[in-house]
């Protein structure tokens, strides 16, 4: 592109637009995409529990409510909010990178729906 192809934007323009895009991105809702994150780290907690992946499994320290019933993982906790989303379950049933990827993806898209 060359600078004739450049439309000219007069500054207050510019800086209306700019403190726009800074209102959405500040004050504009993450919860849909934190709902969704929350959906991908529970799936791939989930195929850990499937897996019996725990630590505890494989040290031998098995419990039938993490192993048998899938009660544990049932039970995980969530909550989501406008600017920050929680989720609790073991800390050793880890997050594949893959859906931790695609959560910052979905996050990252959520930036750009806000701005448009």
């Amino acid at each position: 592109m060359n600078r004739a192809d450049l439309t000219t934007v007069p500054s207050e323009q510019l800086g209306a637009e700019t403190a726009e895009m800074v209102q959405a991105l500040c004050y504009g809702s993450f919860a849909p995409a934190f709902k969704d994150c929350i959906e991908l780290a529970q799936k791939s907690t989930g195929v850990n529990f499937a897996a019996v992946a725990s630590p505890r499994e494989k040290i031998g320290d098995t419990h039938s409510l993490l192993i048998e019933s899938g009660a544990a993982f049932q039970s995980a906790a969530s909550d989501v909010g406008d600017r920050e989303a929680f989720m609790s379950i073991d800390a050793s049933e880890d997050v594949s990178d893959e859906a931790m990827d695609a959560m910052l993806e979905t996050v990252a898209d959520r930036g750009v729906e806000l701005l448009v």
